[in-house]
């Protein structure tokens, strides 16, 4: 047997080598990508992390044992795609037939079962391989030091202590060996060497060969890629030591604000200002003081020890002092140590690939010495404990002089500068003299320093290591007194809270934590370093070569500075976009993002001085960027003209995820804790009835908001698309809330977006203003806030306050609260001044659990706003690493913890009927009904309904329509089309489809042209919508619509699926841009049953009028819920058959021409229906549950979609609607799909069989009318009947050996039923089986005495079996073919897809003999008789071949 996924990879590597329209740059990209592809697949089930494909192909060579002369060319291939990548490399012909005949052999032998027997290489790519290799061969020699070298560990040689590596850019195919506990080079590296494991990556630094040719690196960097912030490793070194744990047991503290915190916060203020300052000009202390008031508005109102009048006076003297020395060494000592404030930086960023680093300087100060650069460096520390300057004290604290280290290190690896060029200092602000302590360079410090960053880096992903948190459970326990002796009191008492916290849990709390960590750590390490050349994460900025980066949309690059105004009191820059080819780019406002000067190809993020900032608009020619700190000196910003955007990662998300969830079990009371995990059930309490709302509501919303009102622990509402659950739920939820003057309220979103509609539906809500001027007090940034809410930010009403009592006072007049929940979970204090009463949380399906439950205990009770089926919160990682196999965790429904706390606590009240604790919105009035069909069958059990409004069941109607255009009328006739495209070969990207980027643009053209002429309007935020899953498609549809001068082109939303959750508009085009069976799994976002696909069920429920899809039916038809869809439309006549670049010419048939013109009507076959009368169609009329319109119970579309899934049901299941309470029994089944299909394929089959009856005839004649017939998939014999019937006219009584082979054994039933009827003579033997190995092969032997015609059917089957099934007949019939060679083997293969030949039959022919030859083939519109009055029963386009073997 041959390996199905390999086949797949072996054709896409095939198409890509005959592909002549690409040049030999985008080949080599594109087979980089189809390398990266096979490694992942095979690498999928590896515990250990792999992030890129230099590691991936390592770690494979060396499991797979890949002789070493293979190894060596796949990063051959691998380098030279890099080349191409970021050096704009040229490979020429040999290099290319180098990397397929390399990937060829590679694929054989890692899909084989074992190496001694590789899989057959397809004969298509046998013999492509190169006249000469390409490369030369060169050894390694001994010489002076490298600088660098990046090498995957393969082994540990513990005997030779030694390294096993790979080289990432070696030259050889040999390994590498690479000492450790080499004394005076890198002995103290010997913890970094113990947590070292099979996969990892180094950075070897200061490396020499020594005289074995081993490797001897001064520096080991563990994962260079995985940043650490400075102060991570630098509060790792104490008095007591060096203890990496420190920085573990951090990632659990709840840290509370204190006076000393906060004081820091104001030093640094007061660092900035005054640097700032003019002297003609100076600052007042008071005035300065009153403005950190607005810059922490919830610490001062909230700090323990602020808030009595002694306690905040001492505050305040502090602050004073800070002041007074700041203000003297800015003014004075600085200028002693030659520091010009003119070329002082603040708050500058900057991060090293080589140490593994990253971090923000307080100071920087730049100038020149002798020609060269020097920097000097100064860090700011409040703290009022200060070491002495005694003799032979340095007068610096361990952690701080650390710190100080690690930044020279930073600016060394940025400027590629000697120490001695940085100049770190320590800037004590709370004594009076000697503020300033130079930080010297010690190296024996800096390997200190590197292994503890190893080692932190190991821990981490050792967390993130065991997907069931095996690995989190030993690193956790490691958080214990024995291994913290010495540490200061306050130290030891949090370790002995968390110590303490983790022997009191419960077995399954404490597996909930453990799971839930490794979870987090594994978005995190995702997030940093990704784990394929798809996904790179923060490392993108450095891994990517500038042409990635550009052709994903990833980067603004030549940007020039139009107006600065970094040194304002809003520091911002508005920078002109100067490239065209940079129109189209994958950031929105309210973006972070990482700026930094890039005059050339070479310079990226790495290279020196990045700037933290983020995007506060984007227009057609501008961009304007906000800083967190103003820069006073403006020279660097002078010295580049052109600057780079690219996007930037926080991490402090998952650092409230850590301690959020575990402050959610060590501080949360048993019994709220028990109902927040779904243990307990519940409090219930009396439906309140009695409610103020101004809103016409019906009964449902009645009843839920009583239900709401009442909840006393929580309450979950389930919002589908259209529902209202903002504009009309949360809003009267609100405002009956506030009605009650000692209730305080907390309202909730994932989204910035969301939570303006929150505003929206509060402003609506609430008519009185609390303060005079706000209903509400918004927490979050102004750039994330839309404009009219920007008055009721928290840091607006801290502007508006005399004094700390004033503010306090004005918060504790707002009783409403409204931010996303990061902005809330960072600013904790405000639940020290406000106890709210409940909380609200909107967009609740989108938030995973660890992010959410640290919130919950913090308030009384809660509301969930969300949508299970709709689009879930972001995740990274693939759902088979964040299931769960725990048995206590599946016992409180936790089973994948890529699902929201929402989806799991919902599906706990339904499991457990706590009917009280939730309910459902099912009124929707975004769509028409027409549209929300496939959505409510398919999605929502069939239970939403329309509100009803008088359009969502209205025809559509357009009085004017130019009859001269195709599009316009097409459009003005059909809610639902569907057009099929193919794959376009010469698309530079597989992201890209230009055939339905143009039909996009014909689309767009006929909406606008028909809505204008009918007075409707065209608004382009309103009309319409273009939904597509790439951004390179975005980019391409854009820029076919300026091409084609449509005037709203920059207006129009053109967006993935994920930013139009929540939007709508009259019409949506869907370009599912799918090119390769790979793309049409990703496209798919499936609930843990497998039954909604998410990202599907956003994209058809936006659309109030029409929906057109644009997508390769036979890539998208291989997944059911697609094939569903498809069918669906079809059913609607929306389907168009023409491919587009003739539609692209006007020449193509509307559905309703074609259902007049060109159709073969096949007359009616009496026998035939008097056996289908009886077998079928009494059967159906005459059951209990038919009534009208109503089969068995149900609606035709119902029955179509949801029971038989248009003919991919899995027929011997019975299907039960719990909510419907009908039962379909798979007899019931059978019965439905012959009710609605046999006619049809009946009729289209003797079509296609009276096309070959001649031939066949005349066939037959020469061998004795000696034939068999097998029919594959042979449902309830229809093909096997038509062949029968067609037959019979070319002689009477025609008798021949029918087998069908179907795997339900209600169809065989159904097909017995058929065969006893007066059809087939009585002297045909009919054989009915569900295996191939079920056939009477001993009959079939005896017949083969003689020689046979043996003809193959398949009748619209093909597409329905996976690869894997094809290959199992091939196996069969080509053995049959080579024991019985006198027989004629012909194939019959009838399908109604528009690709014609679907994917599995071209593998199937060609596997069995690929010398096969087309006797006849066509396509036509057959139409015959049907039961149904819908024409989709009655006729169908069928494509049909007759080959001989």
């Amino acid at each position: 047997m041959e390996h199905p996924i390999a086949i797949e990879f072996f054709d896409e590597l095939y198409i890509l080598h005959q592909e002549e329209r690409l040049h030999m740059q985008q080949k080599f990209i594109k087979l980089k990508t189809l390398l990266e592809q096979i490694c992942k697949d095979l690498t999928r089930d590896e515990p250990m992390h792999m992030s890129n494909l230099f590691a991936r192909i390592s770690y494979l060579g060396n499991k797979k044992k890949l002789d070493k002369r293979l190894l060596w060319q796949l990063h051959r291939v691998r380098m030279t795609a890099n080349r191409v990548r970021k050096r704009y490399y040229t490979p020429d012909q040999q290099e290319w037939l180098f990397a397929v005949a390399t990937v060829t052999e590679a694929l054989s032998i890692l899909y084989a079962e074992s190496n001694s027997t590789p899989l057959d290489i397809p004969p298509k790519l046998k013999d492509i391989r190169p006249e000469r290799i390409p490369y030369q061969v060169s050894a390694r020699e001994i010489g002076e030091r490298i600088e660098k070298i990046r090498v995957v560990v393969l082994q540990k040689l513990e005997d030779e202590a030694c390294l096993l590596c790979v080289e990432e850019s070696a030259a050889d195919e040999e390994t590498v060996k690479v000492r450790y506990d080499v004394p005076q080079d890198n002995l103290e590296y010997t913890t970094t060497i113990h947590h070292l494991w099979e996969g990892a990556q180094l950075n070897l630094l200061d490396v020499y060969t020594d005289e074995s040719g081993c490797y001897v690196p001064r520096h080991f960097v563990v994962e260079p890629d995985y940043l650490v912030d400075v102060t991570a490793v630098a509060e790792c070194f104490q008095k007591s030591g060096v203890n990496t744990l420190l920085n573990l047991n951090r990632k659990f503290e709840q840290t509370e604000a204190t006076a000393a915190m906060q004081l820091g916060n104001v030093a640094n203020f007061f660092l900035d200002e005054l640097l700032n300052e003019s002297v003609q000009d100076p600052l007042n202390f008071e005035e300065t003081f009153k403005k950190t008031f607005q810059q922490y508005p919830v610490q001062y109102s909230a700090i323990n020890d602020l808030q009595d009048k002694e306690s905040f006076m001492k505050f305040y003297q502090r602050a004073q002092i800070q002041f007074t020395n700041i203000r003297k060494v800015v003014r004075e000592d600085l200028k002693t140590e030659g520091i010009n404030e003119d070329n002082c930086y603040i708050e500058p960023s900057f991060i090293s690939e080589k140490y593994g680093f990253q971090g923000r300087l307080d100071l920087l100060h730049f100038n020149e010495k002798d020609g060269e650069p020097h920097f000097d460096i100064f860090e700011l520390k409040s703290s009022s404990s200060v070491p002495s300057l005694e003799l032979g004290r340095d007068g610096m604290w361990v952690n701080h002089k650390t710190q100080a280290l690690i930044y020279r290190m930073l600016l060394q690896s940025a400027f590629q500068v000697k120490p001695e060029q940085v100049n770190p200092s320590i800037f004590y602000s709370s004594v009076n003299a000697q503020n300033l302590r130079f930080a010297p360079s010690v190296q024996s410090l800096e390997k200190e320093i590197l292994n503890a960053r190893n080692i932190i880096v190991c821990r981490d992903l050792q967390l993130a290591q065991s997907p069931h948190g095996e690995s989190a459970s030993q690193v956790l326990r490691l958080i214990s007194e024995r291994k913290f002796q010495g540490a200061p009191p306050f130290v030891m008492d949090k370790v002995r809270h968390f110590e303490h916290s983790l022997r009191s849990m419960s077995i399954l709390e404490r597996e909930y934590l453990f799971s839930f960590v490794s979870f987090i750590a594994k978005e995190q390490q995702l997030s940093k370093i990704g784990d394929t050349e798809f996904r790179q994460g923060m490392a993108a900025l450095w891994l990517e070569g500038f042409d990635e980066k550009a052709e994903a949309f990833n980067i603004f690059y030549d940007l020039e500075i139009e107006e600065n105004h970094a040194d304002a009191e809003k520091p911002h820059i508005i920078f002109k976009r100067t490239n065209e080819e940079n129109n189209f780019v994958n950031f929105r406002e309210g973006d972070i993002a990482v700026l930094y000067p890039r005059s050339s190809a070479e310079d990226h993020a790495l290279k020196n001085q990045i700037f933290k900032c983020s995007i506060v608009s984007i227009t057609k020619d501008h961009i304007t960027v906000r800083f967190r700190f103003r820069q006073r000196n403006l020279s660097f910003f002078n010295l580049h003209q052109q600057w780079a955007l690219e996007h930037d990662v926080l991490d402090n998300s998952f650092a409230s995820m850590y301690k959020g969830l575990f402050s959610f079990l060590s501080e949360t009371s048993k019994q709220k804790k028990d109902v927040l995990l779904g243990m307990e059930k519940p409090k219930r309490a009396p439906l309140v009835t009695d409610f103020y709302t101004e809103d016409v509501l019906n009964e449902e919303e009645k009843r839920i908001i009583g239900k709401a009102l009442a909840a006393e622990d929580y309450f979950l509402v389930v919002g589908p698309p259209g529902t209202g659950k903002t504009s009309r739920m949360l809003k009267n939820l609100t405002a009956n809330l506030h009605k009650d003057p000692q209730q305080n309220i907390l309202l909730l979103a994932y989204t910035n977006r969301a939570v303006d509609e929150i505003c929206e539906a509060v402003d609506m809500a609430i008519e009185e203003k609390a303060d005079g001027e706000r209903k509400f007090i918004r927490i979050g940034s102004e750039f994330s806030t839309a404009e009219q809410w920007r008055p009721c930010l928290l840091d607006k009403v801290a502007a508006a306050a005399k004094n700390r009592a004033e503010l306090k006072e004005m918060i504790q007049k707002h009783r409403i609260f409204v931010g996303t929940l990061a902005s809330i979970t960072g600013k904790l204090e405000l639940f020290k001044l406000k106890d709210f009463d409940i909380a609200i949380v909107d967009e609740a399906s989108q938030i995973l659990e660890p992010q959410i439950v640290g919130l919950l205990p913090k308030v009384r009770r809660f509301v969930l706003i969300g949508d299970q089926k709709q689009l879930p919160a972001i995740v990274q990682q693939e759902a088979e690493l964040s299931a769960v196999k725990q048995e206590e965790l599946h016992s409180i429904g936790l089973f994948n913890r890529r699902n929201s706390y929402f989806e799991r606590i919902f599906n706990r009240c339904q499991e457990n009927g706590w009917e009280w604790a939730f309910d459902m919105l099912t009124h929707q009035g975004r769509m028409h009904q027409e549209l929300s069909v496939f959505s409510n069958q398919s999605f929502y059990d069939n239970k939403l309904t329309t509100v009803p409004l008088p359009w969502q069941h209205a025809t559509l109607s357009f009085d004017k329509v130019d009859q001269e255009n195709k599009y316009e009328r097409m459009l003005s006739e059909h809610r639902l089309l569907f057009i099929p495209s193919r794959k376009k070969s010469d698309d530079k990207s597989d992201k890209i489809n230009s055939d339905e980027a143009l039909m996009v643009v014909e689309l767009v053209k006929a909406v606008k042209s028909l809505y204008l002429s009918n007075g409707k309007g065209f608004d382009p935020l309103k009309t319409i919508g273009i939904i597509t899953p790439y951004r390179n498609q975005i980019a391409q549809i854009k820029h076919e619509l300026e091409q084609a001068g449509i005037e709203e082109a920059d207006k129009l939303t053109i967006d993935t699926v994920e930013r139009y959750q929540g939007s709508q508009r009259e019409v949506i085009i869907i370009s599912f841009c799918a090119n390769t069976p790979f793309q049409v799994k990703n496209l798919m976002s499936l609930t843990d049953d497998g039954v909604v696909d998410r990202k599907l069920n956003v994209a058809i429920t936006r659309a109030r009028q029409q929906m057109i899809f644009v997508g390769n039916e036979e890539l998208l038809s291989r997944e059911t819920i697609f094939y569903r869809l498809i069918e669906w439309v079809k059913s609607r006549d929306g389907y168009i058959h023409e491919e587009i670049p003739n539609m692209l010419k006007h020449d193509f048939q509307l559905p309703k021409e074609r259902l007049s013109t060109g159709v073969e009507l096949i007359p009616e076959d009496v026998a035939f229906e008097k056996a289908f009368e009886k077998v079928v169609y009494n059967v159906v009329q005459q059951h209990p549950a038919t009534e009208g319109a109503s089969l068995m119970g149900a609606d035709d579309h119902f029955l179509r979609n949801i029971v038989l899934a248009y003919g991919r049901t899995i027929f011997d299941e019975p299907y039960e609607h719990e909510w419907e309470q009908f039962c379909f029994s798979a007899e019931d089944k059978v019965n439905a799909y012959a009710y609605f299909n046999m006619q049809k394929h009946f009729y289209s089959g003797k079509y296609v069989l009276g096309q070959i009856k001649d031939q066949l005839a005349e066939t037959l004649a020469k061998w004795s009318n000696r034939l068999f017939f097998f029919d594959i998939g042979c449902g309830p014999m229809t093909a096997g009947l038509a062949f029968n019937q067609v037959m019979q006219t070319t002689r009477k009584h025609f008798v021949f050996n029918y087998i069908g082979v179907d795997h339900s054994q209600a169809m065989l039933a159904k097909a017995k039923e058929f065969s006893e009827q007066d059809l087939l003579e009585r002297t045909t033997y009919c054989s009915l089986v569900s295996r191939l190995e079920d056939i009477n092969w001993g009959y079939v032997q005896d017949c083969f005495a003689q020689p046979h015609v043996i003809i193959l059917n398949f009748s619209h089957v093909m597409e329905v079996f996976t690869l894997e099934e094809t290959l199992v007949y091939v196996d069969v019939f080509k053995r049959m073919m080579s024991r019985f060679p006198q027989n004629r083997y012909y194939v019959v293969y009838q399908s109604t897809l528009a690709e014609q030949e679907s994917y599995n039959y071209k593998h199937f022919l060609e596997r069995l003999n690929s010398n096969y030859q087309i006797l006849t083939n066509g396509k036509a519109q057959v139409k015959g008789k049907g039961c149904s009055e819908v024409l989709y029963d009655q006729q169908e386009e069928v494509y049909y071949e007759w080959i001989a073997l």
